[in-house]
């Protein structure tokens, strides 16, 4: 039945039994995380936050709560066998990471390529902070990523191996910013948990990659993809999705934003203050510099960029995962994740 196969704790298609629950994959990590480092949460809303499948990532403290109620077995997780080592860990990653393209050097944005050009709204002496260079992917990484591993083809293996290879840059851009790597640990993990979807689809429209709204929905229905998507996931959400995806694709093509609006718009993406416990004051400084930045910069195209934003955070968690990846690759996301950790705690 559909409860033996959801996760007792936000409701999405379980993954198997983990410490004693059937659960997802994401809240399988989740838990595991949270009892190996032994982390605190707190909730904002004395204890009273929905835990379910599109809000799970929203509150950790009711998250965490959720996993005890259904009596997911603190135990399980202690004296299950703990990873080989952390270099593994790391070196798995890394080459995860670096397996696209071979023996390309990541060469980022030079501070120059980022100053604007030709934004009379700008002051001369204002510059995009040297941090959010780095929410540019490497331009020649970019360039052979496509070549290699180009969405023209459009099967359901170009797509989906294309995906987590995209999303894998994505993250590693991030975790090279110096401002993200000050936080916390775990606010490093909540910031990027709940912003990935996003980014991915901004990096998606960032380099124009060629993903239509009609060719995304026949893969769905190829019966490839058809008894990997969640099945209380209805088409006309899907259809929905795939239509917004390729409406915020488009608005931004038609807007021409430029790499300094895309690494604004990334890091209003990324940096959100309700989303931390401990560094909130840091990431709302870095949220408003960020928005000032961007009204200064584009000038009156800001609130039409913030537009094509809104309509890309609207596009489903759910709908990203059944158009873009497989659900095999679900241990991927999460392993990448996670991976603000793996070098530092």
């Amino acid at each position: 039945t559909n409860k033996e196969t959801a996760c007792r704790v936000c409701g999405d298609k379980a993954s198997g039994k983990h410490y004693g629950v059937p659960s997802c994959d994401g809240c399988r990590g989740f838990f595991k995380r949270s009892i190996r480092r032994d982390l605190k949460y707190v909730c904002k809303e004395k204890g009273s936050c929905v835990v379910d499948v599109t809000r799970r990532n929203q509150c950790q403290a009711c998250r965490f709560s959720k996993c005890l109620q259904v009596n997911m077995k603190k135990d399980a997780v202690q004296h299950e066998r703990a990873p080989r080592s952390s270099n593994h860990q790391q070196s798995q990653l890394q080459n995860q990471q670096q397996s696209y393209p071979a023996s390309v050097p990541v060469i980022y944005p030079s501070a120059a390529f980022l100053q604007p050009l030709h934004r009379p709204y700008l002051p001369a002496a204002t510059v995009v902070p040297s941090d959010f260079a780095l929410l540019c992917i490497p331009l020649i990484l970019i360039s052979n990523f496509i070549h290699a591993f180009p969405f023209l083809g459009l099967s359901s293996e170009n797509v989906h191996d294309s995906a987590i290879k995209l999303l894998a840059l994505t993250v590693s851009c991030v975790r090279a910013i110096p401002s993200y790597q000050q936080l916390t640990c775990q606010d490093r993990i909540t910031l990027l948990e709940d912003s990935w979807k996003d980014l991915f689809l901004l990096t998606v429209a960032q380099w124009s990659l060629p993903i239509e709204e009609g060719k995304l929905l026949q893969l769905r229905f190829t019966g490839r993809l058809i008894d990997e998507c969640p099945v209380d996931d209805p088409d006309n959400q899907l259809s929905c999705d795939a239509h917004r995806v390729s409406t915020a694709l488009t608005r931004l093509a038609q807007h021409r934003a430029d790499h300094t609006e895309f690494a604004c718009l990334k890091a209003l993406l990324l940096f959100k203050p309700d989303m931390v416990e401990n560094s909130r004051h840091e990431v709302e400084m870095l949220q408003e510099q960020t928005h000032l930045m961007l009204r200064e910069y584009s000038g009156p195209r800001f609130s039409k960029l913030v537009l094509a934003l809104l309509t890309i955070s609207r596009v489903s968690l759910r709908s990203v995962l059944a158009l873009f990846f497989r659900q095999k690759s679900y241990v991927n996301l999460e392993t990448l994740l996670a991976s603000p950790c793996l070098d530092r705690n």
